[in-house]
């Protein structure tokens, strides 16, 4: 198998891996935007840092990156 004419390597996993997270993790901030715009903030991220838990947030991102790669592997 390769990736673009090259054998892979772990980088090459790593850097899909994270790739992936980003956009899930992006994804996830958006669904926020309008919650934050109703408390003054123009950035997402305060609501997910300060008004979610840890537990709460990890949800978010699991749930996130079953769709990414449910999309991704057709399932």
């Amino acid at each position: 198998m390769t990736v673009a004419g090259e054998t892979p390597t772990p980088k090459m996993g790593r850097r899909f891996w994270y790739s992936l997270y980003g956009d899930a993790v992006r994804q996830i901030a958006e669904r926020y935007t309008s919650i934050a715009e109703d408390q003054g903030s123009s950035d997402p991220g305060i609501v997910l840092d300060n008004y979610l838990s840890e537990t709460e947030r990890r949800k978010h991102r699991r749930e996130a990156m079953h769709d990414e790669l449910a999309n991704l592997l057709g399932e």
